[in-house]
């Protein structure tokens, strides 16, 4: 069995990105998520719910560059 996507390009440009980059998404998740369990697990040294969101932005963010991922879809 074969399954073929296709995109017109550039009006899905989106689409097709989100599409080659789906394992990419899927890895930062599991990635992000190990991450807030081994401070869940292991304690932290956030002092404001502020800090632990911050922190956790960051980490998101810092993920998706490391896989060259952008959220930026205003292609």
């Amino acid at each position: 069995m074969k399954a073929i996507l296709e995109f017109n390009l550039p009006e899905e440009t989106i689409e097709h990105l989100l599409a080659l980059h789906g394992a990419d998404y899927s890895i930062v998740c599991q990635e992000l998520d190990e991450r807030l369990r081994g401070w869940l697990k292991y304690g932290h040294e956030f002092k404001t719910i502020e800090e632990a969101l911050e922190s956790v932005r960051n980490e998101l963010r810092q993920l998706l560059e490391d896989r060259y991922i952008t959220l930026d879809m205003s292609c």
